[in-house]
């Protein structure tokens, strides 16, 4: 009877041990890697602009008569001094230049409001524009911006803009023009390097401006940085243990931060969970891939 409660006893004692052991592994904890790569901030703005064209002509004869000729279709291109109709006029020279629309400059017809035959309208308030022709400059783009990104958006600042009426790929945008701040909101215009590609006018636009980028970046999961400001920190894995170690962040992305001063390349960080609670030196049983999030 002696030796069996000396066997029990010595089961329970090893049973306990297990549960000791297992118990001093920690709970298990998600890790990732600091690692090397590209990295940018973005400011993105849906819908926000439209395109614009440098020089918009809306031209009309300067008198009333029978529209004797029409020089243009829509979507030709004229150039300067071009005649593009003309209506029946007398000999006098002051006559003839008022009976003709001639380009102020080299453009593009977009529309006209006229028939051959038809009698012409003379250019007042109010009488829609016989002809009208936009120049073959580069489109810019003006935009609107909030109170909250006016300090960060400046000139000289690269952007994507994005015309999906036009292509899936991005034209590229730099900030030429910052307005001030009224309403609640400031104007601000862009350069497009339209690759050749002459835009509409009036076409809505979306705007990515770049605000900060860096190709060779030590780059962290933002989840795993804990604090605000100044005072940043994570918890880094060593061996079975985790150490807060503070932390300098740069560049911050949609799910990603730079580290600037104080992890390597392949340090590996716990993630923070609602349901432990880090805390420096305490030991934990890392586990790699953590689950990604819905939508991710």
């Amino acid at each position: 009877m002696r030796a069996h409660k000396i066997i029990t006893r010595s089961l329970q004692l090893f049973l306990a041990s297990l549960i000791f052991i297992g118990c001093s592994k920690g709970p298990e904890v998600f890790v990732v890697k600091a690692t090397r790569g590209a990295i940018e901030e973005v400011i993105t703005k849906a819908n926000s602009g439209t395109t614009r064209v440098e020089q918009l002509a809306e031209l009309t004869f300067g008198t009333v008569g029978r529209v004797k000729e029409l020089k243009v279709r829509r979507g030709e291109i004229v150039y300067k001094g071009d005649v593009l109709a003309q209506i029946e006029h007398d000999a006098t020279l002051v006559a003839y230049q008022d009976s003709v629309i001639t380009a102020p400059f080299d453009g593009i017809v977009i529309g006209f409001d006229l028939e051959q035959g038809e009698i012409s309208q003379v250019g007042n308030t109010g009488v829609a524009a016989s002809i009208r022709l936009i120049d073959k400059q580069p489109r810019y783009v003006r935009a609107t911006i909030g109170r909250a990104d006016l300090e960060r958006v400046q000139v000289g600042l690269t952007a994507r803009v994005k015309i999906p009426i036009i292509r899936p790929e991005p034209f590229k945008g730099t900030v030429r023009k910052v307005g001030s701040f009224m309403g609640g909101a400031s104007e601000v215009e862009l350069a497009v390097d339209n690759e050749r590609a002459l835009l509409p006018p009036g076409v809505p636009v979306d705007i990515e401006f770049v605000i900060a980028s860096k190709q060779d970046a030590l780059v962290l999961q933002s989840e795993a940085i804990l604090g605000a400001g100044s005072e940043r920190y994570v918890y880094k894995l060593f061996g079975s243990r985790i150490y807060r170690t503070p932390v300098t962040v740069g560049i911050t992305a949609l799910t990603t931060t730079e580290i600037v001063v104080g992890l390597s390349d392949g340090d590996e960080v716990v993630l923070p969970s609602d349901k432990i609670a880090l805390k420096d030196g305490s030991t934990v049983q890392p586990r790699l891939n953590p689950p990604k999030l819905p939508g991710l």
